[in-house]
């Protein structure tokens, strides 16, 4: 029996948001703008909006982005528990979606029979950035809440998003926590 695949329905910009929010959510301490902003490198914040971070005193810089970081960690641990978040985290992810994101160029292509919308956007900051990643794995049409994942191991506990398109759901943030896991639990025995 062939293992089937699973196209994953996603822009790179969506991707590339995901990515980066799971890095964000993963990083153990913020010591400045730069740092957080190099996880975003890959998501277009507009050059004014890149500037006023890094402007921003260090000390005010990292208390916002530890807020941020915060209220992303708890979105994460929901749709890791549940597949969801609460009707409040919705509602601010569904205004700043409606706010604080500009699509700047959309178009069609049509190859090797298959019609595809493509878009860029601009995010007006991080909090932007990492709420639309929330909302793209939130999206009930693509299904991928439960590719996010946090790491069972009790050392651990490292958001993941599982790429794969073959075989089984990941459930560990990498092979080498799995063998770790999997060699406890045999001794236990």
């Amino acid at each position: 029996m062939s293992k089937k695949s699973r196209h994953l329905p996603l822009q790179p910009v969506e991707l590339e948001a995901i990515h980066a929010a799971v890095a964000f959510a993963n990083l153990p301490r913020i010591e400045s703008a730069e740092q957080v902003e190099a996880l975003f490198v890959a998501v277009p914040l507009p050059r004014d909006v890149r500037d006023s971070m890094t402007h921003l005193p260090t000390v005010e810089a990292v208390a916002a982005f530890e807020r941020d970081q915060t209220e992303l960690h708890q979105w994460f641990e929901q749709i890791a528990q549940r597949g969801s978040v609460r009707p409040a985290a919705m509602a601010d992810i569904a205004k700043l979606i409606g706010t604080a994101i500009k699509v700047t160029n959309a178009h069609m292509t049509f190859e090797h029979s298959r019609l595809a919308v493509r878009y860029e956007l601009a995010f007006r900051g991080v909090q932007s950035a990492y709420s639309f990643a929330v909302a793209v794995l939130l999206d009930t049409q693509r299904t991928l809440a439960d590719r996010l994942g946090k790491c069972p191991l009790r050392d651990c506990g490292q958001f993941f998003f599982d790429v794969g398109t073959h075989g089984p759901r990941q459930k560990y943030c990498c092979a080498q926590h799995a063998n770790i896991d999997r060699q406890r639990k045999f001794r236990r025995k």
